[in-house]
C-alpha cells in the first residue's frame, strides 16, 4: 500500500509509517475497518490496533493531520461535504454475531 503526493509526505512525517499505511488503506479501500484497510492481513490489523492504541496517538493529533492533509488536496477546489446521520437497525440471530 503506497500514499503518493503531499498527503503521503505529510503522513509520513506527522504519523510515522504506520499513520500513512492505515490512512491509504482506508482511502484504498473506502473504509474505517482496520481488518479491510489491512487487506484481512492479520499483521497489519494488529499493527494499525498497536498504533491506534499507542498513547501519543490521540484523536486530537488525527484530526489536526487529516485536516492538514485534506486541505492540501483540496486547495482551490470547491467542497460539498455531506454527512450521513442514518441509522440503520438489521436485526439478527445470535448464532451469525461476530
Amino acid at each position: 500500500m503506497r500514499i503518493d503526493g503531499d498527503i503521503g509526505r505529510f503522513w509520513r512525517q506527522a504519523s510515522g509509517k504506520r499513520g500513512a499505511l492505515l490512512l491509504a488503506g482506508m482511502v484504498s479501500e473506502r473504509t474505517a475497518c482496520l481488518r479491510k484497510a489491512a487487506g484481512g492481513e492479520r499483521s497489519g490489523i494488529v499493527q494499525f490496533s498497536r498504533f491506534l492504541a499507542n498513547a501519543n496517538v490521540t484523536v486530537e493529533r488525527i484530526v489536526e493531520g487529516w485536516g492538514a492533509a485534506t486541505s492540501v488536496a483540496v486547495r482551490g477546489r470547491d467542497i460539498l461535504a455531506i454527512q450521513d446521520t442514518s441509522e440503520i437497525g438489521f436485526k439478527t440471530t445470535a448464532e451469525r454475531r461476530r
